[in-house]
């Protein structure tokens, strides 16, 4: 299956998200609002190279988090993990965490690393979960445009 070429425009969504529960009357599950978010450090481990060109393990802390006011993630946690670009976001979504009706901004990979996404849709009383790992990568091309 080829996939359409999407460039950098990719976001990477890692989140702390816990299985919903289902509505009583069959339709989208119910979310709860996100708590209000304090930015903290997050600690990454990297491979980079020392001053003679040898791989070192290092732990960096990316501390430029901030509170998204994007819709979809309005109120998660977001860091631009390439200063040089808007192209590879990092998102903590909080358990629960409702994104409210919106189209993807831009065409994109989202990729949730851990916990239970519930997506569903407008036009449909059906929902698709999707596993954090191995099974969550979803592709986004329902943009306005």
């Amino acid at each position: 299956m080829l996939l359409p070429n999407v460039g950098l425009l990719t976001t990477l969504i890692l989140p702390l998200l816990s299985t919903a529960t289902a509505s009583p009357h069959g339709g989208p599950p119910n979310l709860k609002s996100p708590p209000v978010l304090t930015p903290k450090p997050l600690n990454v481990t990297t491979i980079t190279a020392n001053a003679q060109r040898e791989s070192v393990l290092q732990c960096w802390s990316v501390a430029n988090l901030s509170v998204s006011s994007e819709p979809g993630v309005q109120g998660a946690l977001v860091a631009n993990l390439l200063p040089a670009s808007s192209a590879v976001n990092l998102f903590d979504i909080p358990a629960r965490f409702d994104g409210g009706l919106h189209n993807a901004p831009v065409v994109q990979y989202v990729f949730f690393a851990s916990g239970t996404a519930v997506i569903s849709l407008p036009n449909s009383t059906t929902a698709a979960t999707f596993r954090g790992g191995a099974d969550g990568l979803i592709l986004a091309t329902d943009t306005k445009n």
